[in-house]
């Protein structure tokens, strides 16, 4: 009787140690990582979007890591975060559990316009004078095209935007270079899944990341002519 229980017991654990060694041989591509810690060690010594970014360089836009004991999976491409939050949305819908947001949740509607209504629009402004001031020829392009469309005698009205292509392109390289938040607040999946042809287990932690990725073109620029040309997107981004 004990050595068919223990026959038994033996081959359940081979069988379950099959299942799991092929589950993760389908995880996304993973540095080594240390006993305990996992891969926070990596995570080390530069800001976290630098970090991740480094590693997305060497294993690709999705990667798996484990922080401390939180099995996690990082995406870093445009066309895996549409696959995660519409084809996955309502898998990834959830937060995971932090001890803070208990607290944080009794004053959930300040600290939503302190963080989407005063903080990014500050930080995004300081980073916005920042570039112009690191490049006065880009300064005196957008100041000829505000006198141009707009004039001294008023202020820019939303009517005026679409008139400012120059103005946009500027925003938004600045945003896409510096953006108010590099790293956005992490889900978990509440159920296992598939996401870019990798195997993502239950109650894994997503983070998603941008802004990082090397300028691409597509086809024909889109660019206006005479607008924003290569020079002024490189001297945009060359301020650290």
């Amino acid at each position: 009787m004990d050595l068919a229980l223990a026959v038994s017991f033996a081959i359940f654990i081979a069988l379950w140690g099959l299942w799991l060694l092929k589950a993760r041989s389908n995880l996304p591509p993973s540095p080594w990582g240390l006993p305990l810690i996992g891969h926070l060690h990596l995570l080390a010594g530069m800001p976290p979007h630098k970090a991740l970014q480094r590693m997305a360089n060497k294993y690709g836009p999705i990667i798996s890591l484990r922080l401390g004991m939180i099995p996690t999976v990082v995406i870093s491409s445009p066309e895996l975060a549409k696959e995660v939050f519409t084809t996955h949305d309502l898998n990834f819908a959830s937060r995971p559990y932090m001890v803070f947001g208990e607290y944080f949740s009794y004053s959930s509607v300040g600290l939503e316009m302190l963080i989407g209504g005063t903080d990014t629009t500050s930080t995004a402004s300081e980073w916005l004078i920042a570039v112009l001031m690191h490049d006065p020829r880009v300064m005196a392009k957008l100041r000829e095209e505000l006198d141009r469309v707009v004039g001294n005698t008023r202020i820019v009205q939303e009517s005026d935007l679409p008139k400012l292509e120059y103005l946009q392109l500027v925003l938004k390289e600045t945003l896409r270079r510096y953006p108010p938040g590099a790293i956005i607040m992490p889900h978990i999946s509440s159920q296992a899944s598939n996401v870019g042809g990798f195997h993502v287990p239950k109650g894994t932690t997503l983070l998603c990341y941008s802004a990082q990725d090397p300028i691409v073109s597509h086809g024909k620029s889109k660019v206006p002519k005479g607008c924003l040309h290569q020079s002024d997107i490189t001297s945009l981004v060359t301020t650290k």
